[in-house]
């Protein structure tokens, strides 16, 4: 408890494995699913294929079927629900038989490992569609000192941060199962917030943009539209605004530990500007590039999300439906 006072993190991070049953490093991505694992979490199911995607239902054939390849972060991979629960697996069902919905999707993921996905492992499975859901965790690199327009901090928080339930270390005999679920670090954490002054406490621009990760995630969503666009002369893009569950983001000045630079009261304007970059990726007269911001016109109810932003099923459904409904007129079958 001492040394995570005064170091923020678990004294044995690093030697000892935490979970390392779904990820594996990966040099590009810093880390992937693994191929054709099971789990049996406190969630539910949590399956993934033979190629590191998370499962969806698809057909095993879709040579001839319409593939769509889903990308984003942790809300399209659908944390907190099961397989089944997760709206990719949800909209494969509402498409039906003559598609395959490929979940891309990965905790921690940004516009940065959507492109080096698209590069170099979407296009492997030369898709009709290819749909980015995301922007939560570009937004989160607001304010950021020394972000780089690498994004090269926000690929050391996706590994250290939002995978630390993840860890891995070359002991494979030392597996030890502890995490920061453990009473005395969660003690520990409540000690240091409230003795301990955060790194990342800046009070200057905690409730404004950020003109420069704007610029960076701008260039990114037009990268990944020409990669996309680059596949085939058939291939088209969908990009989807992101939605969250701005009940819990009260009126006050706190921020999240996954957003520091963030205070809750300015979450929903902030996406907002963000979203509306989002929406200048297509432009009017292109067929092949599309922006569905139908999902921003939805009544959400904190019952469609199991927390700041991950869907619930009944979440998930309504979401699955609208994109459907577009994809469906999209398709090459229909």
């Amino acid at each position: 408890m001492a040394y995570f006072l005064v170091k923020g993190r678990p004294l044995y991070q690093g030697l000892f494995f935490i979970n390392d049953e779904l990820y594996e490093r990966h040099p590009f991505l810093g880390v992937r699913l693994k191929k054709n694992v099971v789990l049996e979490k406190k969630e539910g199911k949590i399956t993934t294929t033979d190629i590191g995607t998370r499962w969806t239902g698809a057909p095993a054939d879709d040579r001839k079927l319409t593939r769509v390849a889903l990308l984003g972060g942790s809300s399209t991979f659908g944390s907190k629900v099961s397989d089944a629960d997760s709206w990719p697996a949800l909209l494969q069902n509402l498409l039906g038989e003559r598609y395959a919905v490929i979940n891309y999707g990965s905790p921690g993921y940004s516009t940065a490992e959507a492109i080096i996905q698209a590069a170099f492992l979407v296009s492997e499975k030369d898709p009709d569609i290819i749909l980015f859901y995301g922007g939560w965790n570009d937004i989160a690199n607001y304010h950021v000192e020394q972000l780089g327009s690498d994004y090269y901090a926000q690929g050391i928080k996706q590994i250290e941060s939002n995978m630390e339930n993840e860890r891995f270390s070359h002991f494979d005999w030392l597996q030890f199962q502890a995490s920061e679920r453990i009473f005395l670090l969660k003690l520990a954490r409540i000690m240091r917030t409230r003795l301990v002054k955060q790194d990342y406490t800046r009070p200057a621009g905690l409730g404004t943009a950020d003109p420069f990760v704007d610029r960076i995630y701008l260039r990114n969503l037009r990268t990944l539209k020409r990669l996309a666009l680059g596949m085939g002369p058939d291939t088209k893009v969908i990009f989807v605004p992101q939605v969250l569950n701005y009940e819990t983001f009260s009126a006050s000045k706190k921020t999240r530990r996954w957003s520091p630079f963030i205070i809750d009261e300015s979450m929903p304007a902030l996406m907002d500007r963000f979203n509306k970059i989002t929406d200048s990726v297509c432009q009017a007269n292109e067929s092949r590039c599309v922006v569905i911001n139908d999902v921003l016109a939805i009544n959400w109810k904190s019952d469609d999300f199991k927390d700041d932003g991950h869907f619930s099923r009944q979440g998930g459904l309504k979401f699955a439906q609208t994109l459907a409904k577009k994809i469906k007129r999209t398709g090459k079958h229909e």
